[in-house]
């Protein structure tokens, strides 16, 4: 798979390549990619609206992932609270070639209502996560670049510009192009900047509380996306975390959501 999820971007320990060649932008996120991916991922998760006076609203959700093998992978997304909202989902299906089919399941209407292509720049719920932002990408669709070198709470970092490399993409791509600071110790991709297309900083997201799962594979235990326009943030607070644990690939289907399986 050449898929990238930008909400757990992580990575390892050397920025040489066997040969002695200095790794390029591509090579990084593909080091990146390839150290941290999982089979199955299941999270519960406290997510924190926070508006411009500084109102808060909580929510608690459940998201759901597994690599189904033949350059697929399927996610799914589910609110548990606020009562309000409770039951609603985004189901997404990601390929290695073409676009991802994204739907979205609201219990008053009892269906699966499929995200149209041209929908993906809107914002998910009310957060400042566009439905974008919810599927990973295809990693061949954007050129990857170096662009400097930064410290980071003293921890050196790769800045590396990632820009749209076709039509298509440009078209539908809600970013001009985003830059990633990723850490060159862990490859962990700590801080991402979006840019529109006329250069102006959107928004920031910053992975912070770093977690070593295993001897190689780290996650952030806390993501906040500032939105620059609104003035409004959107933290994530990781509850619980389970890894390469059996997932049934019945979850991610649409008769799943519709049956009111994916509630608790």
């Amino acid at each position: 798979m050449t898929k990238l999820h930008v909400l757990l971007c992580c990575c390892v320990f050397q920025c040489l390549l066997a040969h002695g060649q200095v790794m390029t932008g591509r090579e990084i996120i593909d080091e990146q990619n390839s150290r941290h991916g999982s089979d199955t991922e299941y999270t519960k998760e406290k997510m924190t609206l926070i508006d411009s006076s500084g109102k808060q609203e909580v929510r608690v959700i459940r998201r759901f992932s597994k690599d189904m093998g033949n350059d697929e992978v399927r996610f799914l997304f589910v609110f548990d609270s606020p009562k309000s909202i409770r039951g609603t989902a985004l189901l997404t299906w990601a390929y290695d070639e073409g676009e991802s089919d994204q739907w979205m399941f609201l219990p008053a209407q009892n269906r699966l209502q499929r995200i149209a292509k041209g929908n993906k720049k809107a914002y998910f719920m009310g957060t400042d996560f566009t439905f974008e932002d919810m599927e990973p990408e295809d990693l061949d669709d954007f050129d990857y670049e170096i662009i400097d070198e930064v410290q980071i709470s003293g921890l050196d970092c790769w800045m590396i510009k990632a820009s749209p490399n076709n039509p298509q993409t440009m078209q539908t791509s809600s970013y001009g192009h985003r830059v990633l600071y990723v850490l060159r110790k862990y490859y962990f991709t700590v801080k991402i900047e979006f840019y529109d297309k006329r250069g102006v900083k959107m928004k920031t997201q910053q992975n912070g509380l770093l977690a070593k799962i295993d001897n190689q594979r780290f996650r952030a235990n806390k993501i906040i996306m500032t939105n620059h326009e609104s003035n409004h943030r959107t933290a994530v607070e990781f509850i619980s975390r389970e890894i390469d644990l059996a997932l049934e690939n019945s979850i991610f289907t649409e008769r799943y959501v519709t049956s009111g399986r994916h509630l608790q």
